[in-house]
């Protein structure tokens, strides 16, 4: 085996102070879920015991160890979940459907149903029962928010007839708590406000509701209106002092409500809170003859709503603008009555493919019609529809790796997807549309439509599949994209969302230092979040409180810190113990929604000193740098001062000094040289009376020769400083610092077995070999990778994360890592 030189590159920098945030891969999958069956249909209706299937369905990507517990009767099933496989739980091992479906209101109800796993998994749910169906993507609890808007539909009434009895049936919410003490309050607002009224208590809009729930607890609110399509509590906000989740449902309707007697279904979506909404959205239509219906809810009142419809091969068909308001002024398309069918197809929903956009932040939610809709004649015996509700998701929670099943109920004949993509148009688009997999195999191979399925002129493309298979599938992309599933049977339906996407955090650890002087410093962290998507909406900041915190990494500094009574404020007080020499720490912070941050903070005493220039680049071997020391007063703070130790940094250990002369005197033996934390500290003691060094008086200074040790590259670098106030204390001797810093790359030396090599963004296999690599925390992202002899792999394309990677030879055990920087 031959042994030869590699020249590994690598990128340095400096951090200051900068904040981090972990999440997982997409925002529907996390670690706990709290869920509930809201009622489909009425029980007094013969379908409300038929063909009852409470279904959920759980998959990993990674595998998992899975846990239910059924609150109402603690009953507790664990089941393991293999990678890429799903969990199904359909046949009551819960509970009875009365010990599962929740068909109170106006009353705390505890069937709900916790799910908490050890890795990342997603959940989705169908409630489903004889010709009425639908499902929902589950949220995790991580994902949960403080206000909310509820959309559901119309109150659901039929008079009395010589035959038959009224019918009755409600829209509502169903709220959930995961922890004690969640106060909430239901302003209710929405349309009709003299035709009905909250089935329980006789709350109208205009009134409020304020519960109390202990976690793991849920509390419903329905509809009660002896009138048809016109009572409907869409629009009302509901605010919570901790995190809830949120159910909007029906228990079976008519879309639109003033049809023939074909075509009801049930309607359940969880709801995103308004920390989530966004401003635009794309739909494409559910393949229906006549379009589908449309409702778009806004956060606050006067929002202009840009609609803008494609044909199915691009061109423009029109554009609406219309103005919306908060309450029961959202805006909805087309609920006009039918007759016995949609004579001729007089009638139409919003067909093909639209853009939805607005000035301000809005839910835009999607439904199919009933079956009626779609037939022309008597004669048109196409039962395959019916209605069903889901939410669109903004196109900044697109994603690009999605995991979801397709149920396997005979019920559904036909089950479909349409996905919306979004491209970079300043780069090879052809390229972006052919890296969209589904279950391993590029798209465009069996639809090569994608790639001219263009929306107008914008960066949007669309796909519909229909007929899917069962079973459980993965879409993977080097692009963003949504997908939304869902299915027609014969007088029976469902819809859902398939993953959402990591919207970039609005929660952040907030720093805010008290004090701070010479040698001491206290601090307040405190999570915030600002509510209302932009934080315009007129929703106050809210205060997380702390689960965790803790002080990972320190150097430097003694400290103590404390948690307030609430939890909101952690205290972090401490004292400076290296001054004048850099000082950090870097602490950690979970929010109880589970999401963590991190600070990093260094202390650095190094702004009393000017330069001549702030910048120097290109350093050449032999290249002298000259620089002026010189002081200028800043109030009195110097008048302390009479004599000064020099102290110059050098990052990173790989310089060499040739000379260092000041005042043309060579001082080079007289360096006292320290290493802290990875820096290498030149300390001079030579004494710069004030006087020659104020009042315009300066010193010379010279750094003759800085050479890189290894001698391979010459790399940049950055003399800084400047003028102000320094922290002094008053004493009679002080230190002025003078920093060196390097940006750039560095060329290292090192003996490497010829497995492998790494050129650039390289890495090619002399041999047949298996490699892991791990990034800088030691964790493995690619576990025993086979590369063949001769292969040659592009590692930016095979990691997804810009950072510090290590490539391991696992044929070789005493082959020290491969350092790869990933920018």
């Amino acid at each position: 085996m031959r042994t030869k030189i590699l020249k590994i590159t690598i990128v340095l920098f400096i951090i200051f102070n900068i904040n981090y945030t972990y999440s997982q891969e997409n925002a529907s999958e996390g670690t706990r879920f709290l869920i509930a069956f809201p009622q489909n249909e009425r029980s007094n209706s013969n379908d409300f015991t038929n063909n009852v299937k409470l279904a959920i369905y759980i998959s990993s990507s990674t595998g998992a160890t899975v846990s239910l517990k059924n609150h109402f009767n603690n009953r507790v099933v664990t089941k393991t979940i293999k990678k890429d496989e799903v969990l199904t739980l359909d046949n009551f091992e819960l509970g009875t459907q009365s010990a599962i479906e929740d068909i109170s209101d106006g009353i705390i109800s505890n069937k709900v149903i916790e799910i908490i796993s050890d890795n990342f998994i997603s959940v989705f749910v169908i409630n489903s029962k004889r010709n009425t169906s639908d499902g929902y993507l589950a949220y995790p609890i991580t994902e949960w928010g403080h206000n909310y808007i509820h959309n559901s539909f119309y109150h659901h009434y039929k008079n009395a007839t010589f035959f038959t009895p009224s019918e009755s049936r409600s829209s509502g919410f169903t709220l959930l708590a995961q922890e004690d003490n969640t106060q909430i309050n239901i302003f209710l607002k929405g349309r009709g406000n003299t035709s009905g009224s909250t089935a329980t208590g006789n709350f109208r809009i205009g009134d409020t509701i304020s519960i109390n729930l202990n976690k793991n607890q849920s509390y419903t609110v329905k509809t009660r209106s002896t009138q048809d399509n016109t009572f409907d509590l869409t629009g009302s906000l509901i605010t919570s002092n901790e995190p809830i989740g949120v159910l909007s449902f029906h228990e079976r309707t008519f879309i639109p409500q003033q049809s023939p007697e074909n075509g009801r279904d049930y309607l359940i979506e969880m709801m995103q809170p308004l920390s989530n909404w966004r401003n635009k959205f794309v739909s494409i239509d559910f393949n229906r003859k006549y379009g589908d219906f449309y409702r778009v809810l806004p956060i606050k009142d006067n929002t202009k709503l840009i609609i803008t419809n494609y044909q199915k091969d691009g061109t423009l068909s029109y554009r609406d603008t219309v103005v919306i308001g908060t309450g029961g002024n959202f805006y909805e398309y087309n609920n006009t009555r039918i007759n016995d069918y949609n004579r001729r197809g007089e009638l139409e929903g919003i067909k093909n493919i639209t853009i939805w956009e607005a000035d301000s932040p809005i839910l835009v939610s999607q439904y199919a019609y009933s079956q009626d809709w779609d037939k022309t004649s008597n004669n048109d015996n196409n039962d395959n529809y019916d209605p069903f509700m889901l939410n669109l998701i903004n196109e900044e929670q697109f994603t690009k790796n999605i995991n979801f099943l397709v149920p396997d109920y005979n019920d559904f004949k036909s089950n479909n997807l349409n996905i919306v993509i979004k491209v970079d148009t300043t780069k090879n688009i052809g390229e972006q549309l052919e890296s969209v997999e589904f279950d391993g195999v590029p798209l465009y191979i069996k639809h090569p439509e994608i790639k001219s399925n263009q929306i107008g002129n914008t960066e949007y493309y669309w796909l519909q599949l229909i007929e899917v298979n069962k079973g459980v599938h993965r879409i993977n992309s080097n692009i963003k994209l949504a997908a939304f599933l869902y299915g027609f049977g014969e007088t029976d339906s469902y819809g859902m969302q398939t993953a959402l996407g990591n919207l970039p955090l609005i929660d952040s650890l907030v720093h805010e230092s008290k004090s701070f002087n010479c040698d001491s410093f206290d601090i307040n962290y405190r999570i915030k979040s600002t509510f209302g998507a932009d934080g315009s909406q007129g929703f106050y900041s809210k205060e997380y409180k702390f689960s965790d915190f803790k002080v990972i990494t320190v150097d430097g500094i003694s400290y103590d810190y404390q948690f307030s009574v609430d939890s909101l404020v952690v205290n972090f007080k401490g004292s400076l113990t290296n001054v004048p020499f850099e000082s950090k720490y870097i602490i950690t912070a979970t929010s109880q929604t589970g999401k963590i941050f991190y600070d990093t903070v260094y202390y650095r005493f190094n702004e009393t000193i000017p330069i001549n220039s702030t910048t120097i680049t290109k350093v050449k071997p032999g290249e002298d740098i000259y620089f002026k020391v010189s002081l200028s007063e800043k109030n009195d703070t110097l008048s302390f001062l009479n004599d000064y130790t020099l102290s110059f940094k050098f990052y990173r250990e790989w310089f060499e000094l040739l000379d260092f002369e000041v005042s043309n005197e060579s001082v080079l033996d007289y360096l006292e040289k320290e290493i802290i934390n990875d820096t290498i500290y030149f300390k001079l003691n030579f004494s710069l009376s004030r006087e020659n060094i104020t009042n315009g008086n300066s010193v010379n200074i010279l750094l003759k020769s800085m050479l890189n040790k290894d001698s391979l590259f010459i790399p940049e670098f950055i003399l800084f400083s400047q003028f102000g106030n320094n922290c002094y204390s008053g004493i009679k001797r002080d230190t002025l610092n003078v920093d060196i810093c390097v940006h750039g790359l560095r060329t290292i030396e090192i003996l490497w077995n010829d497995d492998l090599e790494l050129s650039g963004r390289e890495l090619f296999a002399n041999k047949n070999t298996n490699i892991s690599i791990f990034n800088y925390q030691g964790k493995a992202v690619i576990s025993n990778y086979n590369m063949s002899k001769g292969q040659q792999i592009d590692l930016n394309g095979l990691l997804k994360s810009k950072g510090l990677y290590f490539i391991k030879n696992n044929n070789s055990i005493k082959s020290p890592p491969l350092k790869y920087f990933h920018f």
